[in-house]
């Protein structure tokens, strides 16, 4: 599995965090300290999934926060997800040292 930890531009971050909330995809959430990573998926428009992960600290305004997006793109939702899920724990252990 590859994951792009890249933090992404807050116009196409943003975007795709706003997107994949308002269709109400699953979410998990993480926490290491003051640090929350909420992962969950966007569907794409040819029918992909892509995992996405919003990392922030708790109480943080939202201009703290970083979307950052797993590669590749999957065709199942849950792999998505869980794709999601192993990037926020990586995002999250990056934090504790």
């Amino acid at each position: 599995m590859k994951y792009d930890a890249r933090s992404l531009p807050a116009s196409l971050g943003g975007g795709e965090a706003r997107l994949a909330r308002r269709q109400h995809m699953p979410e998990l959430r993480f926490t290491k300290g003051d640090m929350v990573a909420s992962a969950f998926v966007n569907a794409l428009e040819d029918g992909r999934y892509r995992g996405l992960v919003l990392l922030s600290r708790d109480g943080g305004g939202s201009d703290d926060a970083q979307v950052y997006r797993a590669e590749p793109t999957l065709d199942s939702e849950s792999e998505a997800l869980e794709q999601a899920g192993a990037l926020a724990q990586h995002l999250l252990k990056r934090y504790e040292n």
